[in-house]
């Protein structure tokens, strides 16, 4: 069975790599509101 790897497009339910929670940590700080970010990291 083959691995199929998915895009950012899909991200319900998965984990943040370390760049994503980098760039998340600073949105916080910039005071966004949890679906600002959540657009910004492609959602």
């Amino acid at each position: 069975m083959s691995q199929v790897y998915d895009s950012t497009k899909s991200r319900k339910g998965k984990h943040l790599n370390y760049e994503e929670r980098i760039k998340l940590e600073a949105l916080k700080k910039l005071g966004l509101k949890p679906a600002e970010i959540g657009k910004q990291l492609g959602g």
